[in-house]
């Protein structure tokens, strides 16, 4: 019995190790030459479809859970992003200051995916905590010790992803109607 349990123990191994090595951040990163964005830790590949969104149960997929997006795993993986839109767009903005700095932005979150981001989940609680968390992660690239130049790039991806959330659709999707900014109320 030890050593059925052994075998299927190793196979299931044998599976996770394949399937983190599919899935791993790094891994697809170099295979697309850009750099690996949140949702590719939760194996989510944007993927043209027809399918109408709709409650991930419904489907027969895992659900993921709202406090996977407060999770160390998602927000380290995330930080690293918003860090690297930022040195990428520093880097873009230095080698040839262009005219419209919104525009070469705009063009900087398509190439890098940050466009599929509102499609990471479907569910409304999860969906909630997903765009609150986010948004948190720019504003905390906006505080007074940030650079200026970091606090701008900060604030172009906070209105960006605040303002390319999908509306109108049907079934609705959930939407911020608001940024969610905290304010110091003792100053």
């Amino acid at each position: 019995m030890r050593e059925v349990r052994r075998g299927l123990t190793e196979k299931a191994d044998d599976a996770a190790v394949a399937t983190k090595e599919r899935w791993h951040p790094s891994r697809l990163a170099q295979t697309r030459r850009q750099p690996n964005l949140a949702f590719v830790c939760t194996g989510f590949v944007a993927p043209m479809s027809v399918v109408a969104p709709a409650p991930s149960s419904s489907r027969g997929e895992v659900v993921l859970q709202p406090n996977y997006f407060t999770s160390s795993i998602f927000i380290k993986a995330l930080r690293e992003d918003i860090t690297t839109l930022i040195h990428s767009y520093h880097d873009l903005y230095t080698k040839s200051p262009p005219t419209h700095p919104f525009s070469l932005f705009k063009h900087l979150w398509s190439t890098l995916g940050w466009r599929w981001m509102h499609l990471m989940v479907f569910d409304d609680r999860p969906r909630e905590m997903l765009l609150n968390v986010v948004h948190r992660l720019f504003l905390e690239r906006m505080v007074r010790t940030e650079a200026p130049f970091t606090r701008a790039i900060a604030l172009f991806g906070l209105y960006t992803f605040f303002l390319t959330q999908p509306r109108g659709t049907a079934p609705p999707l959930y939407s911020l109607s608001h940024i969610p900014i905290p304010t110091n109320s003792s100053h």
